[in-house]
């Protein structure tokens, strides 16, 4: 399945320029967009995630494509943790500024701009890597992967929930059925802004499946990787041991 699916097909400029640009456009409605799409299922699978992270009682954790800090904020009452969240959205990344102040976790939030492709740390550096619904938007999915891989300790892992396509016929229909026609047509009504969350529905499922995602992820060197898929497929949280 082809994997770079852009935002907006007439322009020259490179996906992560059109990702910026795109999530720059609906930061101020996103996280409310999460939770309609999703049927508040996004909330749901954010606690799953968050208890897999508590398990590996973490000192380091990095949340790469952390949009509006919302799994930063989850994780943030762990013990002696420090969480620096990436993103290359400077605008959502302002609206998770706001949302780490009022919580009042600026000793243990740090936010910063930057690629998932070239990250700035030393090799090494954390536990835990948490990537939500970011996997699909990098540019370059390969080289990603081994950036995550070289910034994780040995032992540590990364936690990513992302899209999946649904093993049953008929589920799969109507996914891409609600995918295609009735997502749009709720983001479109609600927010106007119908190219952005298009591409949203059109990456998800153009996107690798399952088993092509943990391949990738083994050949990046990632002694295991488990799968938990959720809500008959539809997405699924991976865990990649270092």
């Amino acid at each position: 399945m082809n994997q770079n699916v852009l935002p907006n097909h007439n322009d020259s400029k490179e996906k992560q320029q059109q990702v910026e640009e795109m999530f720059d456009r609906i930061s101020v409605n996103y996280d409310r967009l999460n939770r309609i799409i999703t049927f508040g299922m996004y909330v749901r699978w954010q606690k799953k995630v968050a208890q897999l992270v508590e398990k590996e009682s973490p000192r380091m954790i990095l949340d790469l494509a952390t949009g509006t800090a919302d799994f930063a904020i989850a994780v943030s009452h762990l013990p002696k943790v420090k969480i620096i969240g990436v993103d290359i959205s400077k605008k959502m990344l302002g609206i998770g500024h706001l949302k780490v102040q009022n919580a009042n976790l600026q000793k243990v939030i740090d936010l910063q701009v930057g690629s998932a492709e070239s990250l700035n740390f030393k090799d090494e550096t954390f536990e835990v890597v948490i990537v939500s619904f970011g996997l699909r938007n990098f540019q370059n999915l390969d080289k990603a992967l081994k950036e995550i891989f070289r910034v994780i300790k040995k032992g540590g892992c990364l936690i990513a929930l992302e899209t999946s396509r649904p093993n049953n016929w008929f589920i799969n229909q109507m996914y891409q059925f609600y995918t295609v026609s009735i997502m749009p047509f709720i983001t479109n009504l609600l927010f106007q802004e119908k190219l952005a969350y298009r591409y949203l529905s059109n990456s998800a499922l153009s996107f690798l499946s399952s088993k092509q995602l943990i391949e990738i992820k083994k050949n990046t060197g990632f002694v295991s990787v488990d799968f938990k898929p959720q809500l008959w497929n539809i997405s699924g949280i991976y865990i990649s041991r270092k």
